[in-house]
Order: structure tokens, then C-alpha cells, then sequence
């Protein structure tokens, strides 16, 4: 009976040990897939944020660039600020000063003048050259108001002629005398505020009598826009560069 008692005892041990063994292979186990699991979601995590940097730092490189464009290619807010077509002035006098410019009115003399001179332009204006220091006045306090943005109107009214032709034909539709006021794009060129764009004045416009002058330093403050613009600059510079 002793013998049995302890046979049974220690069939029990074994079978303890057995059924421990056999929780300790399953928990191993367990923790063998929670650790996979565990590296599986950490790899995804980590590859997720990697495409989130890329696409975060494509979104800001291309903000940046377009950034720099905008400023580059947009026009100026104001008269008389620093100019980015440095040979803007010389190609405002060759398309509305040139020499050479007939005297009359009569369209053969007009057509061949425009052969000469290129009719890829179906509308084109030109002053008289010996008026072309009274055109640049208009650039300054003296000769100019502001009209809008980087455009200064002419306190007084010139004449000047304005010419319609087919494109590439060079065929004269008419020639038309005009006597209006000028309004000019005015930009620095060489510490000089110059004319560097014609505008057409359809409606006839006058200078506004209570419009700053065109030199005045206080049309040409920052604008909301630019500020914005330098804002977001250096915004996105300090994102992308941390």
C-alpha cells in the first residue's frame, strides 16, 4: 500500500511537472507572438512615419520653391521698388520710344515701320522721342501720382500714337492719335525709378489729386501680402530645417 501511495505520488509529480512544462511552452509561445507582434507594429510604425517625413518634407520643399517663384516672377506692390528685369527700361523705350518713328499718320509709312520693328505685338503705342525725359518724370513726385500697385499715372496728358496690326502679316488696321495721361510701371533700376511697362488707359483715367507721388516712400510699405509671404518663409524653414 506504501508503495502504491508513493508510485501515485509521484505519478501526480510527474504529471504536475508535465502540465507545467506545458504552461510554460504555451506562454513562451504566447510571448513569442507578442513580441513579433510587437516588432511587426513597431517596423509598420517606424515605416509610417518615414513616408510621413518624405511626404512632409516633399510638401515643404515644394511650398518653398513655390515660395521663392511667387516672389521672384510676381510683380511689385508698389512704384520705384528694386526692379527684376534689370533691362526693363531699354526694352520699354525700344517698343514705345524708338527711333526712326514716322511723323504722319499715313499707314504705309506705319506699316513699314512696323515691319522693321516686329508685329508680334497686335497693339502697340509709341510716344515721341524727344519726349522721353518727361516719360521718365512720370516715374517721380514731380511728374507722377500712384495709380495701383507698381503703376504711376502721369500728372499731365501726353500725345502719342497707337497702332493696331495682324499678327504676323504685319497689316495695319489703324492708326489712331491719342492724347491721355500716361500710366507707367515704375521700378528701380540703378538707384533710378524708371519706366519699365506701358499701360493702357482705356477708360481715360485722370491722377487721383490726393494720391501719394510716385517717389513717396510711404507708397512703397510692405505690403499684408508680403509680410504673409515672408511669414510663411520662415515658418516652413523652421519646420523643415529643426
Amino acid at each position: 500500500m506504501l508503495l502504491c501511495t508513493s508510485h501515485l505520488s509521484h505519478s501526480r509529480s510527474n504529471s504536475q511537472e508535465v502540465k507545467c512544462g506545458t504552461v510554460t511552452d504555451e506562454t513562451e509561445e504566447r510571448l513569442t507572438h507578442l513580441e513579433c507582434q510587437s516588432h511587426r507594429s513597431l517596423h509598420c510604425s517606424q515605416i509610417k512615419e518615414c513616408w510621413e517625413m518624405a511626404a512632409l518634407g516633399a510638401f515643404l520643399t515644394l511650398s518653398i520653391c513655390l515660395l521663392f517663384c511667387h516672389q521672384t516672377l510676381a510683380k511689385n506692390d508698389a512704384p520705384c521698388l528694386l526692379s527684376k528685369w534689370n533691362n526693363g527700361f531699354n526694352t520699354f523705350v525700344q517698343r514705345h520710344l524708338p527711333s526712326g518713328t514716322p511723323t504722319s499718320l499715313n499707314q504705309n509709312e506705319w506699316e513699314k515701320f512696323i515691319r522693321s520693328k516686329g508685329c508680334n505685338r497686335p497693339t502697340q503705342s509709341f510716344l515721341h522721342p524727344a519726349d522721353l525725359e518727361r516719360v521718365k518724370e512720370v516715374c517721380t513726385n514731380r511728374g507722377g501720382k500712384v495709380y495701383k500697385e507698381n503703376l504711376c499715372i502721369s500728372k499731365q496728358p501726353f500725345t502719342f500714337v497707337t497702332v493696331r496690326s495682324e499678327m504676323g502679316t504685319c497689316g495695319i488696321k489703324s492708326v489712331q492719335p491719342e492724347t491721355k495721361h500716361l500710366i507707367l510701371a515704375c521700378e528701380r533700376l540703378d538707384n533710378h525709378c524708371l519706366p519699365v511697362h506701358f499701360e493702357g488707359n482705356p477708360t481715360n483715367q485722370k491722377p487721383d489729386n490726393n494720391a501719394k507721388g510716385c517717389q513717396d516712400p510711404k507708397s512703397r510699405a510692405p505690403s499684408l501680402k508680403d509680410m504673409w509671404l515672408w511669414f510663411l518663409s520662415v515658418l516652413l524653414s523652421i519646420i523643415f530645417f529643426r
